[in-house]
C-alpha cells in the first residue's frame, strides 16, 4: 500500500494508506538497572511514614560461593522433577551482579531463577552492592577491583553507575530529610525544656563548612547546621562549582549551540555554585536561615560562630540588611562541644570519599546525607536509607547495625564518664598507685 496517496484516489478506488504501527515499550536489559521508577516508589512510601519502621525480612540472607563448584555439585544429586531426567545449571542475562540461574533438562523446558530479588525490574543487589561500598568509601573502580580479584563477573560502566547513584542519592535525600524534621522537632522540645521563657520555635543553632580540597581552591563543600541543645544536625547544604558534563563546552560558552544545551542541561546540572570556594560556608548558612520556616516553621535567632569568621561576619550583614531574622550572634568559645560535633561530621563525610580521590558532586552529595543519618541517629540510619532504596532487609544487617550502636553508645558512655570530676579522680589515683609501685621497686 502507498504511504502517500490523493484524497480522489483514496475515495475512487478505495486505497487506504500504509501507516507505521507504533512501537510498544519494550523491555531493555540495558537500562533497566538505571530506571528511577524502581526507585521513587520506595522513597515515597518511607516519606509517608509517621514512624521510621524497617521490616526485619528472614527469607533475606547473601552467602559468597563459587557457582561452578555448587551447582556442578548439585546436578549430581539433583533430578527434574517432571521428567525425572538429569539436569544441569548456567547462567544467563548477567546485569551487574544479577543474573538468570538457568535450569537445563534434556527433556523438558528450559527454567530460570533470578539471582537475587528484584526492585520492579532491577536487580536489587546492583543498588545494595553500590550503597554499601560507597559507605565504606569505595568508588566504581575499587569496586570493580574487589569483583575482579574475587573472581566475579566485570561490574557496570561508569554511564550506569553514575546513574544508579542519581538514583541512590534521590533516596537517601528522603530519607535523611526526614531525619532532620525529627532532630528539629527535638530541637524544638529541648528548646522549651531549657529556656521556659523562650519560643520553641526560635533556636539557637551552630554551623560548620568543610571542603573536598583544602585552601581556596576545593570544587566541592558542605556546610550543616546544628541544635545547640540536641547537638543534631537539622539541615545541610552542598555546593559544587563543577560539573563534567559541563566540561567540553567551556570554550564554546557564547555560542548558539551551547545556549541550546545549556537549556536542556541547567536542571541536571551539577554545578550550583558561582563564586570562591571560601565563601561557600557564607552563602550555604545563609540559605538554610532563608529557608527555616518554609522547611520546619522555625527561626534560627541565636547563632553560635567564631567572631572573627567571615561565615560570622556574613550572618551579621545578612542580619543588618533584613536578609535573615538573628537576634543575637554568640561567640563560640575556643573548645567548645558544638565545634567538635561538626568536626566530627565532617570526619565521617571524608571517610566515605576520601579528600585524596577525586569525586563528582553527586558521590559527595550522597556521602554527606548519609553521614549526616549517621551522625544524628547511628548505624540505624543505614537501615533506613536502604530501606527507602527498595532493598529487603534481613536479619544480619539488623543484628550488626544493633550491635554497631551498642559499642558506640559504650564508648560514649565511658569517655563521658572519663571527662567527669569522678572520672579525672579515678585517673589521678591511678597514677599515684603507678608510683607508689614504682617506688616500691
Amino acid at each position: 500500500m502507498p504511504r502517500k496517496c490523493s484524497r480522489i484516489r483514496r475515495a475512487t478506488e478505495k486505497v487506504h494508506l500504509s501507516r507505521t504501527k507504533k512501537r510498544k515499550n519494550v523491555f531493555n536489559p540495558k537500562t533497566v538497572e538505571t530506571d528511577k521508577s524502581s526507585f521513587d516508589p520506595s522513597a515515597k512510601k518511607f516519606k509517608m511514614q509517621k514512624e521510621i519502621l524497617v521490616p526485619r525480612d528472614s527469607s533475606v540472607e547473601y552467602r559468597i560461593l563459587n557457582f561452578i563448584t555448587v551447582f556442578a555439585a548439585l546436578s549430581n544429586y539433583v533430578k527434574c522433577k517432571s521428567c525425572d531426567g538429569e539436569v544441569k545449571f548456567e547462567t544467563a542475562s548477567p546485569r551487574g551482579l544479577g543474573f538468570k540461574i538457568i535450569i537445563l533438562c534434556d527433556k523438558c523446558e528450559d527454567r530460570a531463577i533470578n539471582s537475587s530479588p528484584f526492585v520492579k525490574h532491577s536487580y536489587e543487589i546492583n543498588r545494595r552492592f553500590i550503597f554499601v561500598m560507597r559507605v565504606l568509601g569505595i568508588g566504581l573502580k575499587g569496586a570493580a577491583k574487589f569483583c575482579g580479584l574475587m573472581d566475579m563477573p566485570v561490574f557496570l560502566t561508569q554511564k550506569i553507575y553514575d546513574l544508579i547513584i542519581d538514583n541512590i542519592y534521590s533516596c537517601v535525600k528522603v530519607a535523611t530529610e526526614k531525619l532532620f524534621e525529627k532532630a528539629c522537632a527535638e530541637e524544638k522540645d529541648a528548646t522549651s525544656e531549657n529556656q521556659v521563657d523562650e519560643r520553641s520555635e526560635e533556636l539557637t543553632v551552630a554551623s560548620d563548612g568543610t571542603w573536598k580540597k583544602r585552601g581556596f581552591s576545593s570544587l566541592h563543600g558542605v556546610t550543616s547546621l546544628i541544635g545547640y541543645y540536641t547537638g543534631k544536625i537539622i539541615d545541610i547544604v552542598v555546593k559544587s562549582s563543577y560539573c563534567k558534563q559541563c566540561e567540553p563546552w567551556k570554550n564554546k560558552n557564547n555560542t548558539e549551540e551551547y545556549s541550546k544545551w545549556y537549556d536542556d542541561h541547567k536542571d541536571i546540572c551539577s554545578a550550583n555554585y558561582n563564586g570562591s570556594s571560601g565563601k561557600m560556608d557564607v552563602d550555604s548558612v545563609i540559605e538554610m536561615f532563608r529557608r527555616s520556616m518554609e522547611k520546619y516553621n522555625v527561626r534560627y535567632r541565636n547563632y553560635i560562630g567564631d567572631g572573627d569568621s567571615e561565615t560570622y561576619s556574613g550572618i551579621l550583614k545578612a542580619a543588618s540588611d533584613g536578609e535573615v531574622e538573628v537576634v543575637k550572634l554568640l561567640e563560640r568559645c575556643v573548645g567548645n562541644s558544638t565545634q567538635n560535633i561538626n568536626e566530627r561530621y565532617n570526619q565521617l563525610i571524608w571517610k566515605m570519599t576520601p579528600k585524596i580521590i577525586p569525586c563528582g558532586s553527586k558521590v559527595v552529595e550522597v556521602v554527606a546525607h548519609i553521614a549526616a543519618g549517621m551522625f544524628n541517629e547511628g548505624a540505624i540510619s543505614l537501615l533506613y536509607f536502604m530501606n527507602a532504596m527498595g532493598i529487603s532487609i534481613g536479619p544480619a544487617a539488623h543484628t550488626y547495625v544493633e550491635k554497631a550502636d551498642a559499642d558506640r553508645i559504650m564508648i560514649s558512655n565511658s569517655r563521658t564518664h572519663g571527662n567527669t570530676h569522678e572520672g579525672r579522680m579515678a585517673r589521678r589515683q591511678s597514677q599515684l598507685d603507678l608510683l607508689e609501685a614504682a617506688d616500691v621497686d
